[in-house]
């Protein structure tokens, strides 16, 4: 039960910030909304800076849930087909939360964040992107695969992956997408394989 409010919390939050934006949303609009207490909002975190960092906490675990899911499920799949359904659970997590997109982009292109501990728990979700790309995709790639810097070009990988998706889909109409998600997924599996593969000689 008591975990239940605190995912409430949590959910009810995101939704908000991502609407509003983390500075314009106060706790008792938090609190008015899930029409509970500021004293039941503080038995769970101390102010909002703590509250978003239980965000941050609760949006790891789940996008480590997914990742175990989509090796489990690709561990008998060869690499292209392993970074297609990387890409169709990256697109669809986006599409289906926008909201949380929207968070996402706020804590990393704003300064204003100046709780140590906000700035430190971002970097995790690269390190577990990183591990699975490296794990999943670039391992199966074996010696069929350029590149002078293997971490770097993963990084690289991750990152163009996410902020494409983050800045060009975010604005996208949900229709668009559905409509559209097969070829963008084959373009950029694609454009990614073409740059890290080598070519047939």
């Amino acid at each position: 039960m008591k975990e239940d409010k605190k995912k409430k919390i949590l959910e009810k939050a995101i939704e908000l910030f991502g609407e509003a934006g983390y500075l314009k949303t106060t706790v008792e609009e938090i609190t008015n909304s899930l029409s509970i207490s500021k004293g039941s909002f503080y038995t769970y975190f101390d102010s909002k800076e703590s509250l978003l960092l239980g965000i941050l906490n609760y949006l790891f675990e789940q996008h480590c849930i997914i990742l175990d899911k989509t090796a489990e499920e690709t561990k008998d799949l060869d690499a292209e087909s392993t970074l297609r359904l990387y890409l169709k659970t990256s697109i669809e997590k986006t599409m289906v939360n926008k909201n949380v997109t929207a968070l996402i982009q706020q804590v990393i292109f704003n300064d204003f964040f100046k709780v140590d501990e906000i700035k430190r728990k971002l970097p995790s979700f690269k390190e577990v992107d990183v591990k699975f790309v490296r794990e999943n995709i670039f391992e199966k790639l074996g010696e069929n695969q350029r590149y002078f810097n293997k971490t770097l070009v993963i990084e690289y990988t991750i990152s163009s992956i996410h902020t494409f998706i983050m800045i060009n889909l975010k604005e996208r109409e949900a229709e668009f997408i559905e409509q559209n998600k097969e070829g963008i997924i084959e373009d950029l599996t694609t454009l990614i394989l073409h740059g890290i593969q080598k070519e047939e000689i």
